[in-house]
């Protein structure tokens, strides 16, 4: 429930700025992204999940997120440096962990 309240937050709960709202998430953990997935796109969210940072730029053109949400572990790989990566291509994106 944090991540929906940081979401929340940031978008000041109004639904149709909640519809607009695009949301890329990263987390090896399958379960908790199906959960979180589902729950952010119940609340009126577009929601595209992955398992890993695999591909992550392509989906970022593709999808045209409003906001990343990254584990700090994916895996293998590293969230944060992956992170400080992405933010230097697309700044205008807020990354979440």
């Amino acid at each position: 429930m944090e991540l929906v309240s940081q979401l929340c937050f940031l978008t000041n709960s109004k639904k149709e700025i909640m519809e607009s709202i695009k949301i890329i998430m990263v987390d090896d953990d399958l379960e908790f992204g199906q959960i979180h997935g589902k729950m952010l796109t119940r609340l009126g969210y577009k929601v595209h999940f992955q398992t890993s940072l695999a591909g992550i730029e392509e989906a970022i053109r593709v999808f045209s997120p409003s906001i990343i949400v990254l584990d700090v572990e994916i895996g293998e790989e590293n969230g944060i440096k992956k992170a400080k990566e992405l933010i230097a291509i697309y700044p205008e994106i807020p990354i979440l962990f």
